[in-house]
């Protein structure tokens, strides 16, 4: 199965890089691809629900279920989630895992071990900020 793709460091993507990044955004599958053909208890990454926070003029996710690989960052998934929604440059993003906000080195796998929820996925919202302002 296909998973986001691990990155040495997302953070600063250098052109070899490009390729491994749109590769980590086109992987990403829905729990329910999972589900399909993986039997319960083998899942080979974390189950990641990614939600918007209420109020925000930041785009909404095409989908927002994801199995996310265990060796993925908080920040390789901040990555993805820009990318995804298109996010301009003159906004910043944050992720939020119940209402705090985790290192952006912090592996997923041990974010989902510490938060998830009864159901066994992990719950991250995002949101953005205007980092620049208007220019008039």
């Amino acid at each position: 199965l296909d998973t986001v793709e691990d990155l040495e460091d997302s953070s600063i993507a250098g052109d070899d890089d490009e390729d491994e990044i749109s590769n980590m955004e086109n992987n990403l599958i829905t729990k329910e691809d999972v589900e399909d053909c993986t039997p319960k208890g083998q899942m080979v990454g974390e189950a990641v629900i990614v939600e918007k926070a209420k109020r925000n003029d930041i785009p909404d996710m095409d989908q927002n279920k994801f199995l996310v690989r265990t060796d993925c960052t908080v920040g390789q998934l901040v990555y993805v989630i820009r990318k995804r929604i298109n996010l301009s440059s003159n906004k910043a993003i944050f992720i939020l895992v119940k209402n705090a906000l985790p290192s952006t080195g912090s592996m997923i796998s041990s974010v989902y071990e510490e938060h998830k929820d009864e159901d066994g996925f992990l719950y991250v919202t995002y949101t953005g900020e205007n980092t620049f302002g208007k220019f008039s």
